[in-house]
């Protein structure tokens, strides 16, 4: 028979075991199995040396797993990521490697995924704030690049013109203020 804690009750409810708290919410639920083997330390030596040799290959053959399915992943390098004085982590960052992100473009409403590829060329080598993601797909993306370049194209040359036909009164001044102080010297 399960014996819990003292001041805790176990349900059993199918093959999990459920431990409730004073507090009436459950904490966690566990295979029973699994309850039981950790209610129940082993009484011999031979018995504890088996469990944790079991134990052991059980870690390395998880670790094993996880590092080879890991090299199909792009994996985050931190050391690489713009610095940002926020409190929070991206999801990314705290997972450790890149996902797709599916995400509608702004422009044209159409469906469209930011590879893991993409994203660690915007944080890694671009150094792209770390709390952006991708609004719009390729094609609008470079029609908005050109769209602003030719603004500012137009937007300098402006500048340019009304600076070389007409000098303003605040240049005159710094001439002026200009040859005062030279005089002094």
């Amino acid at each position: 028979m399960l014996r819990p804690p003292t001041g805790e009750r176990l349900l059993v409810r199918g093959p999990l075991v459920a431990r409730r708290q004073h507090s009436g919410g459950i904490s966690f639920m566990k295979p029973i199995r699994q309850h039981r083997a950790e209610r129940k330390p082993p009484k011999s030596a031979k018995q504890l040396a088996v469990a944790t040799a079991a134990a052991r290959r059980r870690t390395t053959k998880a670790e094993r797993l996880h590092a080879k399915w890991l090299e199909s992943q792009v994996v985050v390098n931190t050391a690489n990521l713009r610095p940002t004085s926020s409190y929070g982590t991206p999801d990314f960052v705290r997972r450790g490697y890149y996902v797709d992100f599916p995400f509608r473009c702004k422009d044209c409403d159409k469906a469209e995924v930011w590879t893991p590829t993409q994203q660690r060329w915007w944080y890694e080598v671009a150094k792209g704030d770390v709390w952006t993601v991708a609004i719009r797909c390729r094609p609008c993306r470079l029609r908005e690049r050109a769209r602003l370049t030719a603004a500012r194209g137009t937007a300098g040359a402006e500048a340019a013109k009304n600076r070389s036909t007409k000098p303003g009164k605040s240049s005159e001044r710094h001439i002026s203020r200009f040859q005062s102080e030279r005089r002094r010297n």
